[in-house]
């Protein structure tokens, strides 16, 4: 290809991708529908050196067949999670669960507050979307209320739970596996990594709101405790000198799983004798508990040992789920989960299938990747390095559905990133994932952030100038952790 043509078909590239930002900033096109038109004008540009209908067609073939095909695992892993959020709230889990906070919170706000934090994080390790948050947030809300937060104060508390679980939400580790080519241990150990930064900033912002209402000696005893608890594990996580901790924790790990297999079984059999919030408990934690103890066990023990998919692990848990239910709503609770999952998953879905369009435009056309490669290299920086130093900058252009927000143009982004073959698959992983911390706490545009300033009577950007300030050190952390995790992940 000559050196001007590739030129051409790059800034073409570039300004289709652009173009599609502002009009998804602009609200003109929602992201379901700015992702494949992008991709479709992508693939009519992949073909302009050649020309001809048959160049075409097989570019529309590579974009909207294998693109798509590309992001099945994610497709699957987000109905099945769907379809677990559902079986939880039909259970009355969801509900039993904040309503357990409000009863065994005790006297003092600050391990109240931190009590409804743990709460809400853990539920949304397996629920996500706006009807979740809006259920969750209708119980957690009065009460951060009740314990004299401020609107601004409970919101900001809330978004941290609600980022706090999505980083251990399995659903999201899918993305990152399909397109990235990644090992499921090493998206599991990053997102542990990112849980630990985001509980600590949760944990400090808690204690800042609760500072002036809290005894110097339970400060002492939570904080010192908390932050004590939180320097070693994150010590140890970085040094890999945590072999003997992750086997205690593995065996812990494999523990709740049998205990979860007992719970489910027992209520098979004996349904009078188990609480039917213990068996929602149970398929709650189990994915979660599937997913981390084979690899703390692998990281222990020097050896792999069977770790499940996502997809199955979240099938798992919607199995034991649905045993929470009385025995003759059982068979009609699992089809409706799965049916109503589907639809509560329906708009992510259909991005998700953007998405695999237009990083299947940029990154498997040929004419478009070798473009890329030689108009975007010398810009972007050389090696990992290079480009986890360039997201301490970049990270929050993740807001405003920005250019690092992989649920949106980011995901154009990425395919350019993947098309010049300069980054690993670790390294880009790193960049997104802690930019999505950003963008999940922070951005205005997200519809859990309008919903939560209009029912708290604040303005949406309030909460952006209230969150940003402690997401971003989370972010930043996280990708500085990348930095020393290179060598091993690289190698």
């Amino acid at each position: 290809m000559a050196p001007i043509t590739a030129q051409l078909i790059s800034f073409a590239s570039l300004a289709v991708i652009a173009l599609a930002a502002l009009a998804m900033y602009r609200r003109v096109l929602p992201a379901m529908l700015a992702l494949p038109l992008a991709a479709l004008a992508i693939a009519l540009i992949a073909t302009l050196p050649t020309g001809g209908l048959p160049s075409l067609g097989q570019a529309m073939v590579t974009v909207f067949g294998e693109g798509p095909a590309m992001l099945a695992k994610v497709v699957v892993a987000v109905v099945l999670g769907g379809a677990l959020a559902r079986a939880l709230e039909l259970s009355g889990t969801t509900r039993d669960l904040v309503r357990f906070a409000t009863e065994f919170s005790g006297t003092s706000e600050l391990s109240a507050s931190l009590i409804v934090v743990f709460i809400t994080a853990l539920l949304f390790t397996v629920i996500g979307g706006i009807g979740a948050v809006i259920m969750v947030a209708s119980f957690t809300l009065p009460l951060l209320r009740a314990l004299r937060l401020p609107p601004l104060g409970a919101g900001a508390l809330f978004l941290f739970a609600l980022s706090l679980g999505g980083t251990l939400n399995p659903v999201n580790w899918q993305l990152y596996i399909s397109v990235l080519g990644l090992s499921q241990a090493a998206i599991v150990s990053f997102a542990a990594l990112g849980a630990l930064l985001m509980a600590l900033a949760t944990f400090l912002l808690s204690v800042r709101l609760n500072l002036h209402r809290t005894s110097r000696r339970e400060l002492l005893l939570v904080g010192g405790g908390a932050a004590a608890l939180a320097a070693s594990a994150l010590i140890l996580y970085l040094l890999g000198l945590s072999r003997p901790l992750a086997l205690l924790l593995s065996l812990a790990g494999y523990g709740l799983i049998f205990a979860a297999l007992f719970v489910a079984l027992a209520r098979l059999l004996l349904p009078a004798g188990i609480p039917p919030l213990m068996a929602g408990l149970a398929g709650l934690i189990l994915p979660l508990a599937w997913l981390f103890s084979p690899r703390l066990f692998s990281f222990a023990a020097g050896r792999e040992v069977f770790s499940p998919p996502i997809p199955l692990a979240l099938a798992a848990g919607l199995a034991v789920a649905v045993t929470a239910l009385p025995a003759g709503r059982r068979i009609n609770a699992a089809s409706r989960s799965l049916i109503e999952g589907v639809a509560s998953t329906a708009p992510a879905l259909v991005i998700i299938l953007g998405i695999g369009t237009l990083i299947s435009a940029v990154r498997d056309l040929e004419p478009v990747r070798h473009a890329v490669e030689l108009s975007l290299s010398s810009l972007l920086p050389a090696g990992d390095a290079g480009l986890l130093l360039l997201g301490l900058v970049i990270a929050p252009l993740a807001l405003f559905r920005g250019p690092m927000n992989l649920w949106g143009m980011g995901a154009g982004v990425l395919g350019l990133m993947l098309a010049t073959g300069s980054y690993s698959p670790f390294a880009l992983m790193a960049l997104f994932f802690a930019s999505g911390l950003i963008q999940g706490v922070s951005d205005p545009t997200n519809t859990h952030n309008v919903y939560l300033a209009d029912v708290l009577g604040v303005e949406v950007f309030s909460l952006t100038r209230a969150t940003l300030p402690w997401v971003y050190p989370v972010s930043a952390l996280l990708l500085m952790a990348a930095l020393l995790l290179l060598p091993g992940k690289v190698a």
